[in-house]
């Protein structure tokens, strides 16, 4: 996650292709440009999202959850 204030960007990959992957927060408020989206093995995908206030990238990192399409039945 990089960026300040209440404007950030995830840089995201994967090994392998991932499909309907989603973005999330315990409790932090945001808005994502993309979500649910397909993540293929060849290069970063970079998604902005905004948050109703400032926040420190830092809390973003650990409050951040990632999931998809194959975690849903495992929760």
């Amino acid at each position: 996650i990089s960026g300040s204030g209440t404007h950030f960007v995830i840089s995201v990959s994967s090994d392998v292709p991932a499909d309907k992957v989603y973005f999330d927060f315990e409790t932090v408020e945001a808005s994502f440009d993309e979500n649910y989206i397909f993540i293929d093995d060849s290069s970063p995908r970079r998604i902005e999202f905004t948050t109703s206030s400032d926040l420190a990238s830092e809390i973003l990192r650990r409050e951040l959850k990632v999931r998809s399409l194959y975690d849903i039945g495992r929760n």
